[in-house]
């Protein structure tokens, strides 16, 4: 055995005593089966053993693009001939540096102690999608994993050229926002407070617009922490609340997809990954309402995968796919177009496989344009403070210009 099997690593476990009681905590072990098994000897029944990396620094996340790597190699050395067992030792040296050598072991474990490539992914700490995890154990569950890898492969190098473009649009947008408020926070709190000084040494009086900006910075200035901490605290009850009552989270969600630029955005992106999860699947033989269970949790939208959801049982019950959407609204119109053409062909999978790519082509271009838009609002909104700020100052001037 190598060393590196032989080490040992902390599970975390749950298990249940003899009396009943659940009991949770962590143990030492070389394997989840060696683990399983020093559970047995302690008198526990196992529920559940997590991963040695479950817990692992989290901090630390994978980013997308390595992650895209990562998946496109090893469904590369599948795709080769190579066995599982054989194909994880090469990904261990030839897999991005973000992976970690920690994390492929412990996925190279889980494999091979009888976990699905999917749940090994979950519980590595490589930060996989639940999408992304559901369409590979669909591929596994039906002996076409690799085709699978390809998929979420291209699927997450999608999403990463989508944050890349995003990161690149609002790039000039952030710093003009820093640059507009050092500009602002200079003229408001060192410069007009020092003609405040100076009108006052003559006995003058600031000008209104002055007063105020000058009453304004004063209160920011004592007021700042309950500026801060106000909107943070709130921030935080609301996740607490949204993380804790689903109810409320999806009507959050329903009423964003309601809104006119934000609404039809989300959409199409959770249309998208819809789209990409049904493709994939019903190309691995999927039956349509097993693959619509896993399409729901590629949406990455709660509200959008209740409607597919609710779209599934409509389809047990004998609808097609194009007219539970409808009813559901689970999809844009674009895209049942193309799955009404797919049923009308037989080509669903490649009609899906083409909605995908045309909604996250249009969420990307849109989310473009949005981008586009927040410049020359920052402009005009920073320069009007400037304006305000300027005009502030050449009354303060002229105020102790001597009158003839």
């Amino acid at each position: 055995m190598s060393p590196q099997s032989d080490a040992r690593s902390t599970y975390t476990y749950r298990a249940a005593r003899a009396d009943g009681a659940e009991q949770v905590g962590d143990l030492q072990a070389t394997t989840r089966v060696a683990a399983r098994g020093q559970l047995v000897a302690a008198g526990l029944f196992p529920i559940e053993i997590s991963a040695p990396t479950a817990s692992l620094d989290r901090r630390a996340r994978v980013p997308v693009a390595d992650l895209a790597v990562g998946l496109r190699l090893l469904s590369s050395l599948l795709g080769s001939g190579l066995p599982m067992e054989r194909a994880l030792g090469i990904l261990q040296h030839v897999a991005p540096a973000s992976w970690g050598d920690v994390r492929v072991m412990a996925l190279r474990n889980a494999v091979r102690e009888g976990t699905s490539l999917a749940h090994g992914l979950r519980d590595a700490g490589l930060g996989v999608p639940s999408h992304v995890a559901g369409i590979i154990a669909a591929g596994e569950s039906a002996g076409t994993l690799g085709e699978s890898l390809r998929e979420t492969a291209a699927l997450v190098e999608r999403t990463a050229e989508q944050r890349a473009a995003i990161q690149s649009a609002l790039a000039y947008p952030a710093l003009l926002a820093v640059s507009g408020v050092v500009s602002v926070s200079l003229l408001v709190g060192i410069v007009l407070p020092r003609f405040a000084t100076l009108l006052a040494d003559a006995g003058q009086q600031l000008p209104m617009a002055a007063r105020l900006l000058l009453g304004l910075s004063s209160a920011v200035e004592q007021w700042w922490w309950l500026v801060l901490a106000g909107p943070l605290a709130l921030g935080t009850w609301m996740t607490r609340r949204l993380t804790v009552d689903a109810a409320a989270r999806r009507r959050l969600l329903e009423g964003l997809l309601a809104l006119p630029l934000v609404g039809p955005l989300r959409h199409a992106t959770a249309g998208a990954r819809v789209s990409a999860a049904l493709a994939s699947m019903l190309d691995s033989g999927v039956p349509l309402a097993s693959a619509l269970s896993h399409a729901s949790n590629a949406a990455g939208d709660e509200a959008i995968a209740s409607r597919v959801l609710r779209a599934r049982d409509a389809v047990i019950r004998g609808e097609r796919l194009s007219q539970a959407f409808t009813d559901t609204a689970a999809v844009r119109p674009s895209v049942l177009q193309l799955i009404r053409a797919g049923e009308a062909s037989g080509e669903m999978a490649e009609m899906l496989r083409t909605s995908a790519r045309i909604e996250s082509e249009w969420s990307l271009s849109r989310i473009r344009a949005l981008t586009k838009l927040i410049e020359p609002s920052l402009i005009l909104g920073f320069g009007t403070i400037i304006a305000f700020v300027a005009a502030a100052l050449l009354q303060a001037v002229y105020s102790i210009r001597p009158t003839p």
